[in-house]
């Protein structure tokens, strides 16, 4: 599954995939191919960016994370609530639970 926020990333980089290389092949210009390609990175990069996997909890009563990624620091709130800072790398899931 992926965001439905990345759904008009993902399909406007397979538009361009394919418009640039039908163009590489009518046209026999090297460019072409060469933009078909960077499509084909681009629309790689949309997938990985945009997944979201189904998770299942381990159990009712825990406390979990709403993303993926490294806890770099949790910080108590002068209003009593709890800041928890997470990073996220391109290789983390971005989706916000």
């Amino acid at each position: 599954m992926f965001a439905a926020e990345g759904i008009g990333f993902i399909v406007g980089a397979v538009m361009f995939t394919f418009i640039t290389g039908f163009a590489g092949i009518f046209t026999k210009r090297k460019v072409w191919f060469l933009a078909s390609a960077a499509g084909i990175v681009l629309w790689v990069f949309f997938l990985i960016f945009f997944r979201d996997p189904v998770r299942t909890l381990p159990r009712r009563d825990v406390l979990v994370s709403p993303v993926d990624g490294t806890v770099l620091e949790v910080l108590p709130l002068p209003n009593g609530g709890i800041r928890i800072s997470v990073f996220l790398s391109l290789f983390n899931v971005h989706a916000v639970r």
